[in-house]
């Protein structure tokens, strides 16, 4: 249907017609530090095109909820502002974590968390890979997960597996 670029080698989207849906699907790399992140939320605003649905997958570089993060230094969670660039940013997509998501199953082989780093102060995982849907992907649930195995990365692939019928009231 359509495809476009929001932050060169950060973020695209593409929109695709599924049945009776116009399907966004958004695919990101977000920057690690916090003080970025907060901009590239907000480049987002009006860079997207009006569709029925959401889904949005990969690198958020950060741990939106305490749970996603083991070992290390507890910091504050997400800066203030940063807190509200991303809120609105999600909430506009209409997108829901489908980790946290009642109509997603966890693969039986998934791991908790996405990142892995050992360091001098000791192990630190966190869930740092995800996939948010909307309501077009929510009812229909799936399977997601996070693939053990990798050696070419410190991050472990996710997946995501979205049922082909609607078998869920609408959210």
């Amino acid at each position: 249907q359509d495809l476009g670029v929001v932050v060169p080698g950060r973020a695209l989207w593409i929109t695709i017609q599924i049945e009776d849906q116009l399907v966004g699907i958004l695919n990101l790399y977000a920057p690690t530090s916090r003080g970025d992140r907060a901009g590239f939320w907000q480049e987002f605003h009006g860079a997207l095109p009006l569709t029925d649905s959401w889904l949005v997958g990969g690198d958020f570089n950060m741990v939106e909820y305490p749970p996603d993060k083991w070992g290390g230094v507890r910091e504050g969670g997400l800066h203030p502002l940063e807190r509200s660039s991303w809120t609105s940013l999600i909430m506009g997509l209409g997108g829901s974590d489908c980790w946290l998501t009642d109509s997603f199953r966890h693969r039986q082989d998934s791991l908790e968390f996405s990142w892995d780093s050992h360091r001098e102060t000791g192990r630190i995982m966190e869930r740092l890979d995800r996939f948010y849907v909307g309501d077009w992907g929510a009812r229909r649930g799936g399977v997601v997960g996070i693939i053990p195995g990798t050696t070419l990365s410190d991050h472990s692939p996710v997946m995501i597996q979205i049922d082909a019928a609607y078998d869920r009231p609408p959210m």
